[in-house]
């Protein structure tokens, strides 16, 4: 991340759900009323014309920049969102967005899970940022949201979490959306080791890059994609395998993973075929440090 400059790949991201919401192809995945607010200038040319584009193309979300952040940045928010709300119907009454950018599921809790503790942690610039526009556009949540402001890279989270409310008896859900790829090694097992911490039940969901995406012959689409992050200094540091993410995630404690290759979000979310070049770009998990049982695992 730029130093002094809040998430630029943030912004992206939820100015692709300000696309969805006016697109009929994609509405049907995503609808949020909500991202308009986030967008800043630096999105504004690529959101102009890809809005034009979006009504003259009818493939728009189905070729080039646009594939991509279809399927990372809505069909992945998409399934996430779902993950939360069936959480809450099951009674958690803890949510963690680690990473949250500009993340706007706080703003859609029905009135009834208004008891539901909220946290989300981010880089101060991007937080700072998130919440001059709260405020300023008077954007009100039924839930009580605890910000707090990490460098995870640079800094653990430590007792920051359990300091700002979170009860350590409670289970808790784990959002960790666009993040850890962005992450070094020694920072994702300084992240899992304090997840564990969290509680007796963590249920925890993330998603991941496949290594296919780093090498030279990368398809253009992807390579282009992961081309400009790194010129925004916000450039992919992890990949793995799903054998080396579960790997991973057992060394430190957590089991019974549920995997998804990302394209299966698309299938599910548009009854169309991605398109191919897609295939090979991520995965996405759901485990637990808890026994797993069947109605957490149908989760999805």
């Amino acid at each position: 991340m730029r130093k002094r400059a809040s998430s630029k790949t943030a912004e992206l991201a939820v100015m692709i759900r300000v696309l969805a919401t006016h697109s009929k192809f994609a509405s049907g995945v995503m609808k949020d009323s909500h991202a308009k607010y986030f967008p800043g200038l630096s999105t504004l040319v690529p959101y102009t014309f890809n809005r034009i584009n979006m009504f003259l193309n009818p493939i728009f979300w189905r070729v080039g920049l646009n594939s991509v952040g279809f399927l990372i940045a809505l069909c992945r928010h998409r399934f996430m969102s779902d993950l939360i709300m069936k959480s809450l119907e099951q009674g958690i009454k803890q949510v963690v967005l680690v990473g949250a950018g500009y993340d706007t599921n706080f703003l859609r809790i029905p009135p009834q899970f208004s008891d539901v503790s909220w946290f989300e942690i981010d880089h101060p610039n991007t937080q700072s940022r998130k919440l001059r526009i709260i405020n300023k556009h008077s954007l009100e949540s039924t839930v009580s949201v605890k910000y707090i402001e990490l460098d995870l890279e640079n800094e653990g989270l430590d007792k920051k979490l359990t300091d700002s409310g979170l009860d350590s008896n409670k289970a808790v859900l784990v959002i960790a959306e666009g993040v850890l790829s962005y992450l070094s090694s020694n920072s994702l097992d300084r992240l899992f080791k304090t997840l564990l911490e969290l509680s007796d039940e963590v249920r925890f969901v993330a998603d991941f890059r496949f290594p296919q995406i780093d090498i030279k012959d990368a398809p253009f689409t992807i390579r282009r994609w992961r081309n400009e992050f790194k010129m925004m200094n916000e450039a992919y540091r992890s990949f793995f395998s799903r054998q080396e993410v579960e790997q991973k995630l057992g060394e430190h404690g957590f089991d019974g993973t549920r995997h998804f290759n990302l394209v299966e979000l698309w299938k599910e979310y548009t009854d169309e075929h991605a398109p191919h070049h897609l295939s090979n770009i991520g995965g996405l998990f759901v485990t637990t440090n808890d026994k797993p049982d069947k109605e957490f695992h149908s989760m999805g």
